[in-house]
């Protein structure tokens, strides 16, 4: 079975609070498969840049800018934003096997996405599609040996708007896709009117 399980962070939960905007925690189904063989090409506004994965060591704190830290244990991702508490997600969400845990952390400088996701390879890159259709390249991590799970993150963007809707709210993502080194779909994730 193929879950993605969502989630917005205490600290968006916190922000959502403050201005009137409700909160929510679903889950979608997300998908894997096969290479994604597009003959679409990338329009000028869909620039992504992609980053290759990085194997890291546990508790190795990996900087995601302005000041934001990332890091895996062998149980899940912490995240440590600037003035807010650790988060951690852990790497298994229930009997889940594959697909994408979400996060969304509000920074001075836009929102900063991360997430664990779960299935098997050797991560190469990871896609996320604003709503807008903009591709942002991410940062894949895994612990060093480990092809069953890892952790990506978008550095803070203003390319992510939290909108507020009737009965929640948005933070502007369309997709995410996992890639491993061969250019192979490990899991993906699509939120049909934004996350």
């Amino acid at each position: 079975m193929n879950r993605t399980k969502m989630y917005v962070s205490a600290a968006v939960a916190v922000v959502a609070l403050a201005v009137g905007i409700p909160t929510m925690a679903q889950a979608h189904d997300g998908g894997a498969g096969h290479p994604v063989r597009s003959g679409h090409p990338v329009a000028a506004h869909q620039a992504a840049v992609a980053v290759p994965a990085r194997a890291v060591a546990p508790g190795q704190r990996i900087p995601a800018g302005y000041g934001v830290q990332v890091w895996l244990t062998a149980d899940g991702k912490y995240v440590q934003v600037p003035g807010q508490d650790v988060e951690f997600t852990p790497k298994v969400d229930g009997g889940q096997t594959s697909g994408i845990n979400l996060q969304a952390f509000p920074t001075s400088h836009g929102l900063f996405v991360s997430g664990t996701y779960l299935g098997h390879g050797s991560a190469g890159r990871v896609e996320v599609t604003s709503a807008s259709g903009q591709v942002l390249g991410g940062q894949v991590l895994q612990l060093a040996g480990a092809t069953d799970w890892g952790a990506f993150f978008v550095k803070p963007s203003a390319a992510l708007p939290v909108e507020s809707g009737k009965s929640r709210f948005h933070i502007g993502i369309a997709k995410i896709v996992i890639y491993d080194t061969a250019g192979h779909v490990i899991t993906s994730a699509t939120y049909p009117g934004g996350f």
